[in-house]
């Protein structure tokens, strides 16, 4: 079994320089606890995660790109 055969395409991902503000709004309004964020180029950056928000008491104009985890990155062809 390779990812690419239980993978699937996020339905909500936020850039990078996108304002904390609209991360909150995307999670409360789906019930997310965690975001895919990517580049303005649709590159994959990392994980933005409700704990980390809420922990950071940062300012909702703060940018995702300030809150992002790293996370490990699998190709499609990876073998499970």
């Amino acid at each position: 079994m390779r990812v690419f055969d239980i993978a699937y395409k996020p339905k909500f991902s936020l850039h990078d320089v996108d304002p904390v503000s609209k991360a909150v709004s995307i999670m409360i309004e789906h019930g997310l606890e965690q975001v895919p964020v990517t580049t303005e180029n649709n590159k994959y950056s990392g994980m933005l995660f409700s704990r980390k928000l809420v922990e950071s008491h940062c300012s909702i104009k703060s940018k995702v790109k300030t809150l992002i985890s790293a996370t490990p990155v699998l190709s499609p062809d990876s073998d499970l």
